[in-house]
């Protein structure tokens, strides 16, 4: 279990997290506060105590590491904790998630959350019922897995940030999502931004739409990994979690046809009606910009 703390981490917590915006009215640019301090918990799993080989994982951890690594160079975090394999238990995950987590965090924060690994679904006579597998989960005991109402009823309310954003490279994660989404575009204004950090908001973005199988292959990572670190590098300074579903979801329909498949990322604000805000770190990409000139 890896714990990284940003060199940010003790100035954040006088200053927050903030970002600059062109305000319409002045022309100016302005400051935006959006969070006192940002938080997020990868978790990826290739091996399975209890699964068979041929359901074991290739790219999952591959994948969670690149997303933290994509963070730590490119973003503003306070802690990031990470979940590999045998660390990612089901009761080490909801330790983190409902017991840690809420009591250093408060409604001025946010949490980003990534999974890769399997899930699965199960139809029942009244409905279809979604869950992830944790390390020591089981496809035939539905107790050892954390099911889409622990995240959506029990985690997400446990957890007081102001915002939430989990990202989910699962089979069937897109059962977490049924409620229709509305694309909106993202106004880039100071007074547009100052009032989506005000509200708060639990956002979901899915590899797959419901009962899709996503695809475990790429180049490198995972087809919807790849195009969501893709879109995390090449933002020049903050972008949203409405602004990043957007651009994945395009490219990995188009990318998914390639492989004569079909695989359609999900969206959905299951409460709220605020964004969660990656908080670009300026001075990173300064340095990288003064590397690519030396170079």
């Amino acid at each position: 279990i890896l714990i990284s703390l940003t060199g940010s981490t003790f100035a954040n917590e006088t200053r927050g997290l903030r970002i600059t915006a062109k305000d319409a009215a002045s022309g100016q640019q302005k400051e935006v506060k959006i969070y006192n301090k940002s938080y997020a918990v990868i978790i990826g799993i290739d091996q399975y105590k209890n699964l068979p080989m041929d359901r074991q994982l290739v790219y999952a951890v591959r994948d969670a590491k690149g997303v933290a690594q994509t963070l730590e160079k490119n973003f503003k975090f306070d802690k990031i904790i990470t979940l590999y394999n045998k660390d990612a238990t089901k009761d080490r995950i909801m330790e983190v998630l409902t017991e840690e987590l809420p009591k250093e965090m408060t409604s001025e924060d946010s949490l980003f959350v990534f999974w890769a690994g399997h899930g699965n679904q199960e139809n029942t006579r009244v409905g279809d019922l979604g869950y992830l597998i944790p390390y020591d989960g089981s496809v035939e005991k539905i107790r050892m897995n954390i099911t889409m109402s622990d995240i959506r009823d029990t985690i997400s309310k446990k957890i007081p940030a102001k915002h939430v954003f989990y990202v989910m490279d699962a089979c069937y994660g897109g059962m977490l999502v049924q409620t229709r989404a509305v694309d909106k575009q993202t106004k880039r204004d100071f007074a547009y931004i100052q009032e989506i950090t005000k509200e708060s908001v639990v956002q979901v973005l899915t590899a797959g739409g419901k009962g899709e199988e996503v695809l475990d292959i790429g180049k490198g990572h995972s087809v919807f990994t790849g195009r969501l670190i893709e879109a995390l590098e090449k933002a020049e300074d903050f972008i949203t979690a409405n602004e990043l579903q957007v651009i994945v979801k395009e490219k990995v329909f188009s990318d998914a046809r390639a492989y004569n498949h079909k695989q359609t990322p999900g969206y959905v604000a299951l409460y709220g009606v605020g964004d969660y805000v990656f908080v670009p770190s300026i001075e990173q990409k300064v340095e990288d910009t003064q590397s690519k000139i030396s170079d």
